[in-house]
Formats: C-alpha cells, structure tokens, sequence
C-alpha cells in the first residue's frame, strides 16, 4: 500500500512495529529487511525527512537458547517477547545436539522443566518440535477475555504426527492440556513442489489455549490443483484455501496411543 501512495507513514511505521523476525543465517536476514524496506519507496519524501524506520529483523542470533544477563541487553532481546498475534516460519529439521549451536545445559533445562503445571520436551528431539514448543510458550500470546490466542503457523516434517520422539511434545496438544491444534495441510502429495529435499511436509496452525471437547480440527489435503506457477517465475505459489475442508472432532485427531490421525 505504501508503494502506490495507498498508506502514510505513520500507518507504515505502526505496521512495522508489529513485524520481527530472526535468522541464523545474515543473508537470510537482510534480505527480509530489504524486502519490507522496499516496500517504502513510495514515501521518499517522509524517509528524507525522517530517516529510515527501525526494522526489527535481526541476525546470528540461535532463538532456542536462553537468555543470559549480557544478551538480555542485546537487539534480539526486543523481539523475544510474548505478546505476538501470529509466529510464522519454517524451522530447521535437524537434531538439537547437531545444530551449529548446540543447546547448553541451562537452555536444555528450560525445556526440560515446563511450565504452568504442564511438562516439558526433551531438549534432544529435532530443532522443528523445539522451535514449535518455543513458539508456543515464549512468543504467542496466551488467550485471554476479549482476546484472542496468539497463533502459531510452521511448515514441518509429517513425523511429527507419529514419531516417538515426539510423543510428549503431542501430548500437550491432547484435551485439556497447554495447546490447541486449529488446521492441518498435508502436503505429502505435492512435496516435490514445496522442498528440494526429500521431506514429507505439512502445515500445521496452533493456538496458545487449551483445547476442549467441543473443539473441531480443519484438515486439508493439498493436490497438484493448488499449486500455480506464473510465467517466468521459478517458485510455484500455493492456493490452499480452493482445497477441501473437512472439519472433524479434536478427540478423532488422536489415536489411542496418542499418535496424531490426518487420514
């Protein structure tokens, strides 16, 4: 809207005050920043006049691991915070112990440890389970009255529906446990299209609640009629919402061992 004159500038620094983000990777990062920068072009004069606004997009910086008195005091101390309408993002898959930076003991506590009368996860399950535990209890804000949940969206590997490895962190998406599980978009079918790496994906959307009896679960199945490329564009775009929509009861989700059901 800021590019052709639809928004002022006022409206553009209150909508980035509501965007963050981090990467471990700086490219990663700046790009993100020069794509909402971008965005300003339209409003040359009010930058002239203003300066360039803040983008709270930082870098380098490995989001699992706790924070100590000296980093507290750092930029990505202003975005760890717990008040976010919507956290989205497609985590690393890979095992916590092997990432670049592995989780020292006081982060793998925190884990550990739980919160609010729940358990916690293991600290050694894949970085996407952690991130997505992260999310939930760090970032997204808790419903409260009048207001709703903070919501989760991550694209993941399917094996967190069924893996063992995984059993605790799905347990507290069970009846009247921490959270609630809102939609799920298998992607198995199109995966080819959506990873260059052999990963069976899907997209899973969560809320910071608890789910009760009388919640219901969207699930869709993507196929190759959602998946549109434009000329000259390499990357294919997605139409998820032409899909159908099957609704079922939050208790059909689970199987009795506690396994996660999608077909």
């Amino acid at each position: 809207a800021a590019r052709v004159g639809a928004a002022e500038y006022a409206d553009v620094l209150e909508t980035l005050d509501r965007i963050a983000g981090n990467d471990l990777n700086t490219f990663s990062a700046v790009l993100a920043q020069i794509q909402l920068l971008w965005q300003l072009l339209g409003l040359k004069n009010d930058i002239d006049r203003e300066g360039f606004p803040d983008v709270l997009v930082t870098a380098k910086v490995n989001s699992l691991v706790e924070r100590d008195h000296w980093t507290a005091l750092d930029r990505f101390a202003e975005i760890d915070r717990s008040d976010y309408d919507a956290v989205i993002g497609n985590p690393p898959y890979v095992r916590a112990e092997r990432s670049a930076q592995a989780l020292d003991r006081r982060s793998q506590l925190e884990f550990e440890r739980g919160r609010l009368g729940f358990a916690g996860v293991s600290p050694k399950i894949n970085a996407f389970a952690l991130f997505l535990y992260r999310a939930l209890d760090r970032w997204c804000k808790p419903a409260t009255e009048g207001a709703a949940a903070g919501k989760v969206a991550f694209v993941l590997p399917v094996t967190l529906f069924d893996g063992n490895e995984f059993a605790d962190l799905r347990r507290l998406f069970m009846i009247g446990q921490r959270w609630r599980i809102v939609e799920i978009i298998d992607l198995e079918v199109i995966y080819k299209k959506v990873f260059d790496a052999d990963v069976l994906p899907a997209i899973l959307i969560a809320e910071n609640r608890p789910a009760s009896s009388d919640d219901t679960v969207s699930i869709r199945f993507a196929d190759h009629s959602c998946v549109h490329h434009r000329e000259g564009d390499a990357l294919a775009e997605f139409n998820f919402d032409a899909l159908d929509l099957q609704s079922i009861p939050y208790a059909d989700l689970f199987s009795p061992d506690g396994r996660i059901l999608t077909r």
